[in-house]
């Protein structure tokens, strides 16, 4: 295949026909005819191949092991939930370990996360448990009035729980946690206070 260069030389006696005419046939009759010069297409390297096989297997590894971390951070939390209730852990070290999320898994980031969220989920249940027995004790004249205890018991006792392991008001883990099947509970107990 010809170079480029020798493609456009080869090509340079196209360009207009009948220029030598000018003088004498006027503008209208010049033609433009065009050099068709051929590009060489680039064909992928080894070495780009090697990069996107390399790409391929190191993001499948990367994604292999965070789902593993996460799904090792429940584990870890169901364990230290446990020892807490069992008592073979005291109260502070299992805030410390909450809010650092590093007391003992200290190579995994989610701990902290998944222990954040099932507070939140933990006092949201305990608030909406605290609202069902109101309801079957029938506490409430109006559906608005048992809207309102439940509002004010859910932050109450979200409060409560923040207060108890030392996480801040607007924790983003817990808020989610204690927003985790609102809807759900919102009904059930909507349809508790109606029948």
């Amino acid at each position: 295949m010809a170079s480029l260069i020798d493609q456009a030389s080869q090509g340079a006696g196209q360009g207009y026909q009948g220029a030598g005419r000018l003088a004498d046939t006027g503008i209208g009759s010049l033609r433009y005819q065009a050099v068709n010069i051929e590009t060489p297409k680039a064909e992928p390297s080894t070495l780009h191949q090697v990069f996107d096989q390399f790409l391929a297997t190191s993001s499948s590894i990367a994604k292999e092991y965070v789902d593993d971390k996460k799904q090792s951070a429940e584990n870890d939390y169901l364990i230290k939930k446990a020892q807490l209730e069992t008592g073979k852990i005291p109260q502070q070290e299992f805030n410390d370990w909450v809010n650092k999320g590093d007391v003992f898994y200290k190579d995994n980031p989610y701990a902290r996360k998944v222990a954040r969220k099932d507070i939140g989920l933990q006092a949201r249940h305990e608030a909406d448990a605290s609202v069902m027995d109101d309801i079957r004790a029938g506490k409430f004249k109006t559906r608005d009035e048992m809207d309102s205890v439940l509002r004010q018991k859910r932050q109450d006792v979200l409060k409560t729980y923040q207060t108890t392991f030392g996480i801040a008001d607007d924790d983003h883990d817990v808020l989610t946690g204690a927003g985790n099947g609102l809807v759900e509970s919102d009904i059930a107990l909507h349809e508790g206070w109606s029948s």
